[in-house]
Protein backbone atom coordinates (compact mmCIF):
# COMPACT_ATOMS: atom_id res chain seq x y z
CA UNK A 1 0.00 0.00 0.00
CA UNK A 2 0.95 3.64 -0.23
CA UNK A 3 -0.17 6.98 1.10
CA UNK A 4 0.26 10.53 -0.22
CA UNK A 5 0.18 13.50 2.14
CA UNK A 6 0.93 17.19 1.97
CA UNK A 7 -0.40 20.63 2.75
CA UNK A 8 -4.16 21.20 2.61
CA UNK A 9 -4.73 21.71 -1.13
CA UNK A 10 -7.73 23.97 -0.50
CA UNK A 11 -5.84 26.22 1.95
CA UNK A 12 -2.08 25.76 1.39
CA UNK A 13 -1.30 28.95 3.31
CA UNK A 14 -2.52 27.32 6.53
CA UNK A 15 0.69 25.61 7.66
CA UNK A 16 -1.05 23.98 10.62
CA UNK A 17 -3.13 21.70 8.40
CA UNK A 18 -1.92 18.49 6.76
CA UNK A 19 -3.96 16.60 4.19
CA UNK A 20 -4.19 12.90 3.49
CA UNK A 21 -4.35 13.24 -0.28
CA UNK A 22 -4.55 9.53 -1.12
CA UNK A 23 -4.29 6.15 0.51
CA UNK A 24 -4.28 2.94 -1.47
CA UNK A 25 -4.11 -0.72 -0.57
CA UNK A 26 -4.34 -3.41 -3.24
CA UNK A 27 -7.79 -5.04 -3.20
CA UNK A 28 -6.05 -8.38 -2.63
CA UNK A 29 -4.64 -7.01 0.64
CA UNK A 30 -7.50 -4.99 2.10
CA UNK A 31 -8.90 -5.64 5.58
CA UNK A 32 -5.47 -6.72 6.83
CA UNK A 33 -4.55 -3.56 8.74
CA UNK A 34 -2.23 -2.13 6.08
CA UNK A 35 -4.16 1.13 5.72
CA UNK A 36 -4.25 1.50 9.51
CA UNK A 37 -0.47 0.94 9.71
CA UNK A 38 0.15 3.56 7.02
CA UNK A 39 -2.11 6.03 8.76
CA UNK A 40 -0.64 5.33 12.20
CA UNK A 41 2.86 5.86 10.77
CA UNK A 42 2.17 9.35 9.40
CA UNK A 43 0.23 10.80 12.33
CA UNK A 44 3.33 11.28 14.54
CA UNK A 45 5.10 12.83 11.53
CA UNK A 46 2.28 15.36 11.15
CA UNK A 47 2.51 16.15 14.84
CA UNK A 48 6.29 16.55 14.84
CA UNK A 49 5.99 18.87 11.82
CA UNK A 50 3.77 21.17 13.89
CA UNK A 51 0.43 20.37 12.28
CA UNK A 52 -2.60 20.76 14.52
CA UNK A 53 -5.21 19.34 12.13
CA UNK A 54 -5.43 16.67 9.43
CA UNK A 55 -8.05 16.76 6.68
CA UNK A 56 -9.13 14.32 3.99
CA UNK A 57 -11.53 14.55 1.05
CA UNK A 58 -13.55 11.40 0.44
CA UNK A 59 -16.45 10.57 -1.84
CA UNK A 60 -19.71 10.86 0.07
CA UNK A 61 -20.74 7.48 -1.35
CA UNK A 62 -17.57 5.70 -0.15
CA UNK A 63 -18.90 4.33 3.15
CA UNK A 64 -15.91 2.01 3.82
CA UNK A 65 -13.46 4.94 3.52
CA UNK A 66 -15.63 7.18 5.69
CA UNK A 67 -15.83 4.43 8.32
CA UNK A 68 -12.04 4.02 8.16
CA UNK A 69 -11.50 7.72 8.87
CA UNK A 70 -14.11 7.80 11.63
CA UNK A 71 -12.32 4.85 13.28
CA UNK A 72 -9.08 6.86 13.06
CA UNK A 73 -10.66 9.74 14.99
CA UNK A 74 -11.93 12.03 12.23
CA UNK A 75 -15.07 14.03 13.03
CA UNK A 76 -18.38 12.43 12.09
CA UNK A 77 -19.63 15.58 10.38
CA UNK A 78 -17.89 17.00 7.29
CA UNK A 79 -16.41 20.48 7.52
CA UNK A 80 -16.90 21.12 3.78
CA UNK A 81 -18.72 19.56 0.85
CA UNK A 82 -18.09 20.02 -2.87
CA UNK A 83 -19.47 18.60 -6.08
CA UNK A 84 -17.09 17.68 -8.88
CA UNK A 85 -17.94 16.63 -12.42
CA UNK A 86 -16.19 13.76 -14.17
CA UNK A 87 -17.62 13.31 -17.64
CA UNK A 88 -21.38 12.98 -17.17
CA UNK A 89 -21.06 12.02 -13.51
CA UNK A 90 -21.49 14.41 -10.61
CA UNK A 91 -19.60 13.29 -7.52
CA UNK A 92 -20.01 14.70 -4.04
CA UNK A 93 -16.91 14.84 -1.87
CA UNK A 94 -16.86 15.58 1.83
CA UNK A 95 -13.95 16.95 3.82
CA UNK A 96 -13.36 15.31 7.19
CA UNK A 97 -11.12 16.71 9.89
CA UNK A 98 -9.17 15.38 12.84
CA UNK A 99 -7.50 17.53 15.47
CA UNK A 100 -3.99 16.49 16.39
CA UNK A 101 -3.47 16.58 20.11
CA UNK A 102 -0.05 17.33 21.46
CA UNK A 103 1.07 15.12 24.31
CA UNK A 104 1.79 16.96 27.55
CA UNK A 105 5.30 18.28 27.95
CA UNK A 106 7.68 16.04 29.84
CA UNK A 107 9.74 19.01 30.99
CA UNK A 108 9.46 19.30 34.78
CA UNK A 109 7.97 22.49 36.17
CA UNK A 110 10.08 24.69 38.40
CA UNK A 111 8.90 24.95 42.03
Amino acid sequence: GWMATGADREHPEDRGVAEVQAIYVSPAHTRQGIGRELFDHVMPLFQSAGHTRVVVWVLESNAPAIDFYHQRGFAKEPIETKTIERGNARLVEIKLEQLITTPPSTVPCSP
